[in-house]
């Protein structure tokens, strides 16, 4: 059989499909069908691909004469210059004001305090009310370099996102043997956030996500290539940003320990450890012990005025963050017994136990049937993708921009398949 030539298959509808179907329902038109039913499709989005995939054998693919790979294509860079310029244009209309949104003026404070020489993790007061310091060190750190050269924070994370977008694709690309194919998928990190600043203005405007989306793509990569050292530098600065993916770390340990054995482990986990000492156990946590815990408490006082609903809301609205048909927590807002602390409560207790048994499920689902039928990289990513659409839809307040990271790995995953491998027995 030969595999070098494309194979005419349903694969793509389901990958597709999917994908078409959550960037519906999470970027351009959210709570399209309601919130009882949004948040179902967007499960079944990411789980029916999958499960169609696993049913399929899948070789890995190479063509006989790839193209070679160039990034001098002076539209690709006038798209990315374009898009640049846009969001700058954009984030003028949105003050950074804390009583807004204190995503960005937390940041610069952390900066402002780092150059300054003052402990970035002193409790904040200079937004005129208490706030304990959330963000872990790679969610702030990589704007000291905005703000040494005077970059909108917002700009600077689009950068970053491009660039580790694109190192993303780099081995995508060696497989095509096609040109124009190299170039159509150049252009994807660009759709994807031209979309998000479309569709999702506001949570583009107060919010710098697509470095942390960058960071997951970076780590995609990894995943891609089987390369432990960019594993590891990705895996810190996830860990060191917003590190929803640890419940899904125990499953990979499993899976490479089994597969690759325990020098590769070890070459991903040691480096993780040590950044994490370096860049914020000795530094800041060493300093300020309570901050982490703090952090989280701080969360659990946000959620709750979250679900009591938004100060421009009438008596009686529907709390407007888990009403948008993002995720399940209006369906533990509406059945869920008890006070609202308590059902918060349920929620997150629910949050945990369901992430965890997806966890569990895909590991039982790996060993049982997908070891010797779905490719390593294949299912690492796969996984992920699933494991985060689980995370973020279970969460208890589901704001839109969290639903960007699992929408880019979905994405990512989708090319990985599309572009990297190939069906044995196509129906």
């Amino acid at each position: 059989m030969n595999l070098n030539k494309r194979i005419p298959s349903t694969l793509g509808y389901w990958l597709f499909g999917g994908l078409l179907l959550q960037v519906l329902l999470s970027v351009v038109r959210p709570g399209l069908f309601g919130n009882w039913l949004s948040p179902l499709l967007s499960l079944a989005a990411a789980l029916l691909p999958f499960w169609y995939v696993s049913r399929r054998r899948l070789l890995a693919f190479t063509p006989e004469t790839p193209a070679s790979v160039s990034w001098m294509n002076p539209v690709l860079w006038l798209a990315m210059a374009l898009f640049l310029f846009l969001y700058a244009a954009i984030g003028e209309g949105y003050l950074l004001d804390a009583a807004r949104s204190d995503v960005i003026p937390t940041i610069q404070l952390f900066v402002h305090r780092l150059l300054s020489g003052a402990m970035p993790y002193d409790t904040i007061t200079e937004f005129g009310y208490y706030l304990a310091p959330t963000y872990l060190p790679m969610h702030w750190l990589p704007f000291v370099v905005s703000e040494w050269i005077g970059l909108d924070a917002r700009v600077w994370s689009g950068i970053l996102f491009l660039i580790m977008a694109l190192m993303f694709l780099r081995p995508l690309q060696h497989k095509m043997a096609s040109p124009l194919r190299q170039q159509v998928v150049a252009y994807t990190p660009v759709i994807f956030a031209g979309l998000l600043l479309l569709f999702q203005r506001d949570d583009m405007g107060y919010s710098i996500e697509l470095l942390l989306v960058g960071y997951y793509l970076l780590f995609c990569r990894s995943m891609l290539t089987l390369n432990p050292w960019l594993a590891a530098f990705s895996l810190i600065c996830i860990l060191l940003s917003r590190f929803s993916l640890v419940l899904w770390l125990p499953l990979a340990v499993v899976v490479l320990w089994q597969q690759l054995g325990p020098r590769f482990v070890l070459k991903v986990a040691l480096p993780v450890l040590a950044g994490i000492l370096l860049i914020y156990v000795w530094p800041f946590l060493s300093e300020r012990p309570d901050s982490f815990m703090n952090a989280q408490k701080c969360y659990t006082t946000a959620a709750e005025k979250e679900w009591m609903g938004q100060s421009w809301q009438k008596p009686g609205d529907n709390p407007f963050q888990i009403s948008r048909g993002f995720g399940f927590a209006w369906w533990f807002y509406k059945w869920a017994p008890g006070t609202l602390a308590e059902r918060i409560g349920i929620v997150r207790v629910a949050h945990l136990a369901i992430s965890l048994a997806s966890v569990g499920l895909l590991l039982f689902w790996y060993f049982r049937k997908l070891r010797n039928s779905m490719p390593l990289p294949v299912f690492l990513m796969g996984s992920l993708h699933l494991y985060l659409w689980v995370f973020t839809l279970f969460i208890h307040v589901p704001y839109p921009y969290l639903f960007f990271i699992p929408l880019a790995v979905t994405a990512a995953w989708t090319g990985q398949v599309w572009f990297g491998y190939r069906e044995e027995n196509p129906s």
